[in-house]
């Protein structure tokens, strides 16, 4: 028996804010995590508004958590990432030979991390047992923090 298009689900890497398991149930409680996975070829970086993005790096690697979406999800997600108001937009990657919906800043050039983003990221892929060399990697951002707290952010 065949999906609906409507119901169809799509593969999401989160790399920031949507580790966090407790703050993806409370924006898409219909997303379903399928588990970590090590992405190859990116850097996790922070860009010019203070939040986490990739960008392509052959000697580097990203460690995230795939989320099986739903278009519901999606639009929640898009929402949260303010792709209307230009703060990320949405790429399409391979991961595990599927397309995977990422969002990437829609200004990549480095920036200082917002106070307060990066310690919930950071206490998330701890929980998750991230290599600990990558924990160091974002916690190197720390250093450079600065500006107001935010709302919330990165994917």
């Amino acid at each position: 028996m065949s999906t609906p298009a409507s119901d169809a689900r799509r593969q999401y890497f989160a790399y920031g804010a949507n580790i966090i398991a407790a703050e993806m149930a409370r924006r898409c409680p219909a997303a379903r995590e399928i588990g970590t996975v090590v992405l190859p070829g990116w850097r996790f970086v922070v860009g010019e508004r203070g939040y986490g993005t990739l960008v392509p790096d052959p000697a580097a690697r990203v460690v995230g958590v795939l989320w099986s979406l739903t278009p519901a999800c999606e639009r929640t997600l898009d929402e949260f990432e303010e792709i209307d108001g230009g703060l990320f937009r949405r790429e399409s990657i391979v991961i595990a030979g599927e397309p995977t919906l990422v969002y990437l800043a829609a200004d990549a050039a480095p920036g200082s991390v917002r106070a307060g983003y990066l310690e919930p990221v950071i206490a998330a892929a701890e929980a998750r047992g991230f290599p600990a060399d990558y924990v160091e990697v974002l916690r190197g951002w720390l250093s450079r923090a600065s500006g107001p707290p935010p709302s919330s952010r990165a994917p």
